[in-house]
């Protein structure tokens, strides 16, 4: 349970992180923009949602063939509290490296980190929750050849990789059943 946390305090601090001219997120107070933050920030919404606001609205059985999600926050439009078209724009027109990759601001080079966390940034600002109506659910900034596969804000892989996983080790014998002569 996260009921020690004042939620509405957390994401009036996590709202000011989106930076107003860059549109990308910042770390903390007082640092500039980074690439990575807009998965470690843009995902707080959907963790949160997931855990205190609405874990009502989140299965995650063994059985299913997909994970369902929810929604934080929902402006009115449906998307998550901070500017998704912003965070796309930002990782679009300025984390792209011309020789390939991502980078965390420009005049930097590009790394694996960068890459995998400005990607998994996109994919999270893209995708809306999975209660909206299909037309409600994806966010893209551009053309839709812009558009990712839907990543878990939780294990930061695709959906159905997160529902292939859970099918797999809910087939394994719990560890915590074993006899002490089995280890």
């Amino acid at each position: 349970s996260t009921s020690s946390i004042d939620t509405k305090s957390f994401l009036r601090w996590a709202y000011k992180r989106q930076m107003r001219v860059e549109g990308g997120f910042q770390g903390r107070s007082n640092k500039l923009v980074d690439g990575c933050y807009s998965f470690w920030q843009g995902s707080l919404y959907p963790l949160l949602d997931r855990c205190e606001i609405n874990p009502h609205r989140y299965t995650t059985t063994a059985h299913s063939n997909s994970i369902q999600v929810s929604n934080l926050f929902g402006s009115g439009n449906g998307g998550w509290c901070f500017d998704q078209y912003a965070l796309q724009e930002y990782l679009l027109a300025c984390c792209q490296y011309d020789q390939g990759g991502l980078i965390d601001k420009p005049k930097k080079r590009p790394d694996f980190y960068h890459t995998c966390y400005c990607l998994s940034g996109l994919s999270v600002a893209q995708h809306n929750p999975h209660y909206l109506s299909e037309e409600e659910r994806i966010c893209v900034l551009g053309v839709s050849e812009n558009l990712l596969e839907e990543t878990d804000p939780v294990y930061n892989i695709s959906i159905k990789n997160v529902s292939k996983a859970i099918q797999y080790f809910s087939k394994l014998e719990n560890p915590s059943q074993w006899k002490s002569n089995k280890i």
